[in-house]
């Protein structure tokens, strides 16, 4: 066999929260293949050279006297750290042998092949420490009166030194006695010791000097614990025990084999009681160790577990203290078992704990595999289970095996190595630390076989119990790999604990301090005394009101016993801040983790439980009192520019508030106040202290510290010209607070519901294009078959408030009813278009030939160019217009004028219905536009009387009970023929106009109005006016050249 070390840098590719035992460095021993099952079973041993028992149960032996053996298995000591290969122990030093003595029911012959020598390995902890290995397969072949057997009965071996490979070891076949290979039953003749398999399971208490040995096929597989008790090792004698009269030392010994038939736990075959053996102390007051074996078919199938005393006699039964039933059908609960201490001075004087393994426990695939952690709440007392799981790989089988591996983290408390050997084909090994409360729940490392070696299989199938192999006083461990052949021996590096401080040169800080000074030590602990020197890396992180609040890293060189102190200074920013949390300095601390090439005894990790970081928490003088806690009385009081009980939509475009924050207790740190407001309103003017944040709500810090009987103000101003009509009240939510505890917080909240309404109205207005139209030439001819207007209506929201959606209602004339008392279709009408907001709006008509269009078409028909006579539309109306009112917008001659509006009697309209739900802001309009096509050869027909048709439509609008309507009116005219007149008529025109003029005549000569005098009369007033006229002048010019003289 060769042994393979390894001392190179692995790459870790499973790991999991790495702790102290190193995977960069392993000794890895290999034999190339699993075919001999080398690392089924293991034992750690420390000495001057540390070493490795393995046991391979499959393997042939290399000596020649074992030759004639087939597959007998074999054990091997695996040297740690040296260049040497392993060697096998001889343990006997001849083949299959038979031995006779002077009782015939102990003789025996060997039949020890396949015999998995190997299968079970244990002993203590030291090389020279006693060693025992079992055979569970061995067979007596024994002949007698009923012909030849093969009892299984298995054997074991027991030799007081690991340190000689060659010595013949001590036998140990307690299961031999010829006479209790059957046991009658009911009856019925049972396999006894026959099938016994001694050794299947093992289990060496030190300090007691026992052994403890499952036999899982005692009568009939019920199973059953034996337990060899050893003398003092000081008083041993030579005897002389084979044919050969050889002499060899041999150990003082004595067998207790509880028969099952009085264990009245075990009711039926097939239990395997034995499978597992462990032991540990559960009961303060007494030294006296409770045993503990699991019989994983017990229970139908669900598995069982005692803890016990052995009887004074084999036919008792046994002293059962606590049973134990599995869970889960199938789940092999008692598959493994272990007592674990609950301290590290749990062995000598302490009490146990309690793991069971269930590894083909379902979770929600197949045989992940469950532990259950029993705590012991004292005098026996074991708490109900808590389940530990691994990773919950499918087919790993966690909880194959558990081994008590020691203090590892030195926190005085046991940790616990469970394997899970299927996992991810490779297997795997998980670390679990102990602690006040038990076993931790979670893992503290996680070793996957393939990080180490990609063709390990069967990782963790057995793992030795922790022994410091190279004396850095932190257990070590092997791990068995039985499929690859494998061993890997993991060491653990020493752990240390950091001592760090943080001190303060000042008790407090006062609101106006610019400075402080704080003091940081390191210094660490360890549990190895080689652990001389470290180097730590140490940051330092400032509160964020320093100036200069960037971390401070610096290297650190530590040396045991001793502590490193040193100052900063700290400067202090001014401004507002909250004053009630303390200011804050924090210390974080690593270890630095040398470069290594090799595996470093005395190089040490730190516990990942373990803080890595110190805070210093210095207060500020708050003013508050002894207990440095604020109780300020915040008080709200909120007004707006006017008493608003309630508001109009559209009334008012910004709504203001006043809010006045007042304290009337102790100060107030970091006063905040809230204010919460509706979503369709915006934010005109607010103070610059306040941010809004993603819930819409404005924060604003109000002061740094709101000292007693002191107010602040602030003011809010927003803008409600977008307020949606359809909403019924506008919520505003202030509040107020502050990091004290606030004395009266009933009046830190003021909530504001203003009442809305809405209030509008809708004014109408139209034109036509064109106004109006004349449909024949100057020889009374018509223009075209048809003409075409358009009509637009205009329908405004006079406000002041949106207005949630528009109806209209509009009528136009479309038949006209002729003599012969015929609805002739006059007036076609297309669909119209309809605009509000750039959005268009959909209209209907209940007309029965719908909208026109330029296919020609009125729905499915050509009415407007056919002569209409049918029955069924001539007297039919779309509208009941008998309410509309149309006034004379036109001064037109009535003997001329024929009227086609929705109130003529002669006329059938069409209604069209528009409805939209866009919101109207004020003075925002609805805008149709009509357009219409009119037949001129019908229009002929109506003119032959009357040559001036005026075309009226109507639009209505009803809003809360209110109808406006309006009326645009479109006039078309033609040409009337001349009427005959007689010569007659003119000659007695003439006839009339003269005697008129001779009555005139008369009556001017009856008034003297040609009389003579009267005309003389007047002629000489007129001559005597004008002679005064003349003489006036005169007299004034001669008035003139007299002052002209004298001067």
């Amino acid at each position: 066999m060769v042994s393979v070390r390894a001392y190179a840098i692995l790459i870790i590719l499973g790991v999991c929260d790495s702790f102290n035992f190193d995977l960069n460095f392993v000794d890895l021993i290999s034999v190339g293949s699993g075919e001999k099952y080398f690392g089924y079973s293991l034992l750690l041993q420390k000495g001057d050279v540390s070493r490795v028992i393995v046991g391979a149960p499959n393997s042939n032996s290399s000596y020649a006297v074992h030759n004639s053996i087939g597959v007998p298995g074999a054990l091997y000591k695996c040297d740690i750290g040296t260049s040497s290969s392993c060697q096998q122990y001889v343990i006997e030093s001849k083949g299959n042998t038979e031995v006779k003595s002077g009782d015939n029911r102990y003789n025996f012959k060997d039949l020890k092949d396949n015999g998995l020598m190997g299968a079970a390995v244990e002993g203590g902890d030291n090389v020279d420490d006693p060693l025992y290995v079992c055979s569970p397969r061995w067979k007596n072949d024994r002949s007698d009166r009923y012909g030849q057997h093969y009892l299984a009965n298995g054997i074991c071996y027991g030799m007081t030194t690991s340190s000689n490979v060659t010595a013949d070891w001590e036998r140990y076949m307690p299961l031999l006695n010829a006479g209790k290979q059957g046991y009658t039953l009911a009856k019925v003749v049972k396999y006894y010791y026959a099938m016994g398999q001694l050794g299947f399971a093992m289990h060496y208490v030190t300090r007691q000097r026992r052994l403890l040995l499952g036999a899982p096929g005692v009568l009939g597989w019920r199973g059953s614990i034996v337990q060899v008790a050893f003398q003092d090792t000081s008083n041993l004698q030579i005897q002389r025990r084979d044919t050969h009269q050889r002499h060899k030392r041999q150990l003082l010994y004595s067998f207790n084999v509880p028969n099952p038939v009085y264990i009245s736990s075990l009711e039926e075959d097939n239990f395997y009681f034995g499978y597992s053996v462990s032991s540990g102390r559960f009961v303060r007051k007494y030294s006296d160790l409770w045993f503990i074996a699991g019989s994983p078919r017990a229970a139908d199938l669900y598995g069982m577990v005692l803890l016990f005393e052995f009887p004074q006699y084999e036919d008792s039964d046994l002293i059962v203290h606590k049973k134990f039933i599995g869970e889960q059908f199938g789940s092999y609960f008692g598959g493994s078992v272990l007592g674990i201490a609950t301290s590290d001075l749990g062995a000598q004087m302490g009490i146990f704990d309690l793991l069971v393994g269930a590894p083909t426990y379902t979770t929600d695939t197949w045989d992940e595999g469950c532990v259950y952690f029993y705590k012991n709440k004292g005098e026996g007392n074991l708490d109900s289970p808590r389940k530990i799981y691994g990773s919950k790989k499918p087919g790993a089988r966690f909880g194959t095996a558990m081994s008590a591996i020691g203090d590892v983290n030195k926190d005085s408390f046991e940790d616990v190595a469970i394997s899970a050997p299927y996992e991810e084909e490779s297997g795997a090994v998980y670390i679990y630390l102990g602690g006040e409360h038990g076993l931790s729940k979670d893992y503290s490392q996680r070793i996957l076989g393939k990080s180490i070696k990609s063709s390990v299989r069967g990782f963790g199938f057995a793992i030795s119990r922790g022994v410091d192999t190279d004396n850095n006083f932190h257990n070590d461990i092997a791990v068995g790999a039985y499929k690859s052949g494998d061993v890997v021996i993991i060491r653990s590096r020493p752990v240390i604990k950091f001592l760090p401080q943080l001190l303060s040169m000042a008790k407090e800080l006062m609101l106006n301090t610019s400075e402080v000074t704080v003091k940081y030590c390191m210094s660490y602990s360890s549990s190895s005394k080689n652990v001389k020197k470290v180097d730590v890396n140490v940051t330092l992180s400032k509160d964020t009101r320093a100036k200069d609040n960037s971390d401070s890293v610096r290297t650190i060189a530590l040396e045991i016993n001793q502590t490193f102190c040193d100052a900063v200074l700290i400067m202090i920013q001014e401004g507002i801040f909250d004053y009630t949390k303390p200011f804050t300095v924090e210390m974080s601390y690593a270890l630095i983790d040398p470069e290594l090439s090799e595996f470093c005894a005395n190089c040490p990790v730190t516990n990942p439980s373990d803080n890595t970081f110190i805070q210093l928490n210095i207060p500020f003088a708050s003013g508050c009192g002894s207990d440095n806690i604020c109780r300020p009385s915040l008080s709200l009081n909120v007004t707006t520019q006017t008493n608003v009980s309630s508001l109009i939509i559209g009334q008012l475009s910004t709504i203001k508030f006043h809010v006045q924050i007042r304290n009337d207790g102790e100060p107030a740190y970091i006063s905040q106040l809230f204010m919460a407001f509706p979503e369709d309103v915006e934010i005109l003017l607010v103070s610059s202290k306040c941010e809004l944040n993603d819930s819409r709500i404005y924060e604003c810090l109000l002061s740094n510290v709101l000292q007693p009987n002191v107010s602040s103000e602030l003011v809010f101003e927003f803008d409600i010209k977008r307020l949606n009509p359809k909403t019924e009240n506008l919520t505003f939510n202030v509040t107020v607070q502050s990091r004290g505890e606030e004395v009266n917080p009933d009046d830190n909240a003021v909530l504001i519901n203003i009442p809305l309404r809405v209030q509008n109205g809708v004014e109408i207005s139209g034109i036509s294009f064109p106004d109006s139209i004349i449909f024949v030439n100057e020889n009374k001819e018509m223009i075209a078959q048809t003409v075409e207007f358009t009509q637009e209506y205009y329908l405004k929201n006079v406000g002041p408030s949106p207005m949630s959606g528009m109806n209209a209602t509009f009528y136009f004339p479309v038949e006209i009813q002729n003599e012969l008392f015929t609805n002739q279709i006059v007036f076609g009408v297309y669909e119209p278009d309809v605009i509000i907001n750039n959005q268009a709006v959909t209209c209907k008509t209940d007309y029965h030939l719908g909208f026109y269009s330029d296919d020609g078409s009125n729905g499915e028909s050509s009415e407007l160019d056919q002569d209409n006579s049918r029955e069924e539309n001539r007297f039919r109306r779309s509208v009941d217009a008998s309410q509309l009112s149309f006034p004379d917008v036109f001064d037109l001659p009535a003997n001329r004028t024929i009227l086609v509006n929705c109130k003529s009697d002669n006329v059938t309209c069409m209604k069209i219905t528009c409805s939209s739900s866009e919101i109207l802001a004020k003075n925002q309009p609805m805008v149709a536009k009509f357009k219409f096509r009119a037949r001129v050869d019908v229009l002929i027909q109506i003119t032959s009387e009357r040559d001036i048709i005026l075309f009226s439509s109507t639009a209505e609008s009803i809003l809360e009970s209110k109808t406006t309507t309006y009326h645009i009116p479109t006039i078309l005219i033609g040409s009337a023929k001349e009427p005959d007149i007689s010569y007659w008529f003119y000659i007695g025109g003439v006839f009339v106009a003269l005697v008129i003029l001779c009555i005139i005549v008369l009556i001017l000569y009856k008034l003297n109005f040609f009389n003579r005098p009267v005309r003389e009369k007047l002629q000489n007033e007129a001559d005597e006016d004008t002679e005064c006229k003349e003489l006036e002048v005169d007299s004034t010019m001669a008035e003139e050249e007299n002052c002209m003289y004298n001067t």
